[in-house]
């Protein structure tokens, strides 16, 4: 629950009791942190006993933990500015919004005694940052988060609540409930074992694998190919032999499953003889995003108290092969709530121009009452309202449409679809929307898919998407070319130095990569369907194409603003930057079927499409889809 409140005058002194000298705080080669007699130079970690500074480095083990530290800076960040810790700047003066450093003492300017805190958005970012508040500059914090590498060095990330003053923001327990056992994933696939028990030798690939954007992940779905498997994880022993309760919780996506109560099951058994036993999940649904991560609900395992167990995760796909990623598993020592967590309901509008609503998606979050702004939807056009009623909707059906039916669009997520409930009404303003949009005056638009921006509010009686100010059909937005006009690309089987679309061809439609939004430096390479007849794409260039260019060291490619296209970290995402230092260099070959490998000569990783992602990653296995080069 979130808490703000003053701490008492009796907790901030013994708070003091593990305040500590920067010169002791060297371990000897025999020291072991956060035991023994170290606990008072290191700390456990816990609200009572904080990581000392160096406790925290020497613990960067992805598991949540409590830092006490001072604020000394912040790290430049954003744009083409270097990301390490070694650009920190001690002081208020420029700093951004998005993270601080801290360090063991306010004067302490040795980068091997700061610390990188990431400060995730909302309470937290907007009460601690420096940009917004440097009176915050060299005071004593306690911080709770996860203890994990940030910009190239040890860090703080995933902040939930922190102490300051005596004052404490964030969403924490009123009292530290104990880990009888946990493990995030942030790191790999800890103690837990994977045991294959239906695994086709042709899928040539594992079920549950650890994905380096820190989650355990299960699929038979390899190569585009849905297999029958069956493959379990299963934790290590945990001991519930001293637990006065147990709860058992975790947080996961699952998509694309056909029956999810069947395909995805938790099980239980006592170590020493195998039994397994069936747990109930009270929040297990169905999600149409990767994220956020949904909340399993309090699972109770007080039945085992006593006993030593061990935990499994069934995944059991006979016929289309969903995805399921799994991380957070905690068992704590305490009653199971009387009814499972719910998901936090959105507060602001989530999709963005690159990460668009699915109508469905849409259709969900509408609310009558209350409009929601800028939403940006994606979905095909299958019809329009004739009339003035959405029982009077047309679905791919244009011998009747009338002048009078300009107005106005239905959306859907497929292009068959034929029942108007699944639709989203699409308002048509007058003007260069209505004009390129409408099916009276295109009729070669029925679908075809679209990416709008609007109001989602109440149309015609249901859900609608109002005010629509931009669009993207074809691959031409409205914010194309002043005069919007088209330029014709060229399919080829040789590189040379030029500017190229990237494309692909998946279900029979040809995608291309849009370029990163100029207000960020890294992501993916999201899509928008065009036109192709195999040899030739034309279509508006802007926000569309990228140049290709030539150097002893290797290929190099940029956006249309000029940042350069570069691979750093474990990342599959791009970073972007007008000043590379490295990571910008690519070897481009082409292969047999007509596609090229581009591969990045730093991680060796190439890039692809992913149809599960809708996107171009560059990443070190095969995945994806190898990418058509087009050249202006």
């Amino acid at each position: 629950m979130k808490i703000k409140k003053i701490i008492s005058s009796l907790f901030l002194a013994s708070m003091a009791l593990f305040s500590f000298n920067a010169c002791s705080d060297v371990p000897a080669p025999y020291d072991i942190p956060g035991t023994g007699d170290n606990s008072s130079i290191y700390g456990e970690g816990t609200m009572q006993s904080p990581y000392s500074v160096k406790g925290a480095m020497l613990n960067q083990n992805g598991k949540l933990g409590w830092v006490k530290a001072y604020i000394v800076g912040y790290i430049p960040s954003g744009g083409d500015v270097s990301s390490t810790i070694s650009d920190v700047v001690f002081g208020a003066e420029g700093a951004g919004e998005t993270n601080m450093v801290v360090s063991v003492s306010p004067d302490d300017k040795n980068i091997n005694n700061c610390l990188a805190v990431q400060l995730p958005a909302g309470e937290i970012r907007d009460s601690l940052n420096l940009k917004g508040h440097p009176q915050n500059l060299y005071q004593e914090v306690m911080l709770l988060g996860t203890m994990e590498k940030y910009f190239g060095g040890s860090g703080i990330k995933n902040v939930q609540a922190y102490i300051m003053n005596g004052e404490t923001i964030g969403d924490i327990p009123a009292e530290e409930v104990k880990a009888i056992f946990s493990e995030t994933f942030a790191s790999g696939q800890g103690e837990f074992t994977v045991k294959n028990v239906t695994v086709p030798a042709e899928m040539g690939a594992e079920v549950w694998t650890w994905d380096s954007y820190k989650y355990m992940k299960a699929t038979s779905f390899v190569n585009y190919t849905d297999y029958a498997a069956e493959s379990w994880l299963i934790s290590p022993e945990v001991d519930l032999s001293n637990a006065t309760n147990a709860t058992l919780t975790f947080e996961y996506v699952a998509r694309y499953f056909t029956n999810l109560p069947e395909n995805i099951t938790l099980w239980i058994t006592e170590s020493n003889v195998e039994n397994w036993q069936q747990l109930t999940i009270p929040n297990h649904v169905l999600q149409d995003a990767w994220t956020p991560f949904a909340k399993s609900g309090d699972i109770d395992l007080n039945a085992y108290k006593g006993k030593k167990v061990k935990i499994g995760f069934k995944y059991n796909c006979t016929e289309k092969a969903g995805t399921y990623e799994l991380k957070n598993i905690s068992i704590e020592d305490r009653a199971a709530g009387e009814t499972p967590e719910e998901p936090e309901t959105p507060t602001e509008n989530e999709s963005s121009k690159e990460n668009p609503f699915t109508v469905a998606t849409a259709i969900s979050k509408y609310n009558a009452s209350k409009p929601l702004a800028d939403t940006w939807v994606k979905g095909y056009i299958v019809g329009y309202v004739n009339g003035k009623s959405i029982d009077g909707s047309i679905l791919n059906d244009l011998s009747s449409i009338t002048d009078e039916n300009k107005t106005n669009l239905l959306i859907a997520d497929s292009k068959t679809e034929t029942d108007y409930k699944n639709c989203l009404v699409l308002q048509l303003p007058s003007g260069d929307v209505r004009n390129a949009l409408n099916l009276k005056d295109n009729p070669s638009n029925l679908g075809k898919e679209v990416i709008v921006k609007g109001s989602l509010e109440k149309y015609f009686g249901t859900a609608g998407l109002k005010s629509i100010t931009e669009y993207v059909l074809d691959g031409q937005s409205s914010g194309g070319t002043a005069e919007g006009e088209k330029t014709t690309f060229t399919k080829v089987t040789e590189i040379s130095e030029g500017t190229y679309v990237f494309a692909t061809l998946s279900d029979g439609a040809y995608k291309i990569a849009q370029n990163i939004e100029s207000s960020k430096n890294y992501g993916y390479l999201y899509v928008n369907d065009v036109t192709s007849d195999g040899n030739t794409i034309s279509t508006v260039s802007k926000g569309l194409t990228f140049t290709i260019k030539s150097t002893a060291d290797g290929y190099t490619i940029q956006d249309e603003s000029g940042r350069y296209l570069i691979m750093t970290g474990s990342y599959n995402s791009f970073n972007l930057t007008e000043n590379p230092t490295e990571g910008q260099y690519w070897d481009i070959t082409t292969n047999a079927d007509g596609t090229f490998t581009i591969k990045n000569k730093a991680t060796n990783k190439w890039i692809q499409y992913s149809k599960d992602y809708t996107s171009f990653g560059s990443y070190p296995d095969s995945r994806g889809i190898n990418p058509i080069l087009f050249k202006k």
